[in-house]
């Protein structure tokens, strides 16, 4: 399969919102690694388009900083 893997210092708060507000399900690595893994039988252009959209549109808004920024025991 494949993957791809973003660096940003707050990984983590990224990763909880983009699951709680874009639905959009990504997988956290320590450090500060912000991982996706389209599907690569049914997800299509639009979905990594859509995707990515949100994530920047979380970023730029700051939507992610009301996360707590502590890790879980369970990422």
């Amino acid at each position: 399969g494949g993957h791809v893997t973003l660096h940003h210092p707050q990984a983590w708060q990224l990763s909880q919102a983009l699951v709680a507000e874009a639905k959009v399900v990504p997988d956290f690595r320590t450090p500060e690694r912000l991982r996706l893994g389209p599907a690569p039988l049914y997800t299509r252009f639009t979905d990594v388009w859509d995707a990515v959209d949100r994530l920047v549109g979380l970023v730029d808004s700051g939507a992610h900083e009301k996360y707590p920024a502590a890790l879980s025991e369970v990422t």
